[in-house]
């Protein structure tokens, strides 16, 4: 699975899933200015699992077009190094889980909600 990783994934995280994972990308390495929807145009375009900390995504995702592979939402405190640590714990869960889905990672949680063709994550209402 290829991985795209938001600006706001601290550096320490960004290490840790480049060993789990090694097809991964992370975006200040192109443009640390990148705005969100050109980050979600770019996971798109390359078929790439984004990660990010940014609530922001989900209203992107909801009305994009097309979704992402699947996103992963890190909701975790503490620092860099203990995010990554947990990271590493629960990545065979995320591995089994992501494609699809807008997966939000927490401390000993993850919730998921799948990805319709057009991003949304829960059911559209009929009209009338």
């Amino acid at each position: 699975m290829k991985w795209l990783l938001d600006a706001n994934v601290e550096r320490a995280v960004v290490h840790g899933l480049r060993r789990l994972s090694p097809d991964t990308v992370w975006v200040p390495e192109r443009d640390p200015t990148m705005p969100d929807p050109a980050v979600l145009d770019w996971a798109v375009r390359e078929a790439r699992c984004l990660v990010t900390g940014d609530k922001d995504f989900g209203a992107l995702v909801v009305r994009a077009d097309t979704p992402p592979v699947g996103v992963v939402l890190l909701r975790l405190a503490g620092t860099g190094l203990e995010k990554a640590a947990y990271l590493e714990t629960v990545w065979p869960r995320i591995l089994t889980r992501v494609a699809g889905t807008f997966l939000v990672v927490g401390e000993g949680t993850l919730r998921q909600r799948r990805l319709d063709a057009r991003g949304a994550t829960t059911p559209r209402r009929k009209p009338g």
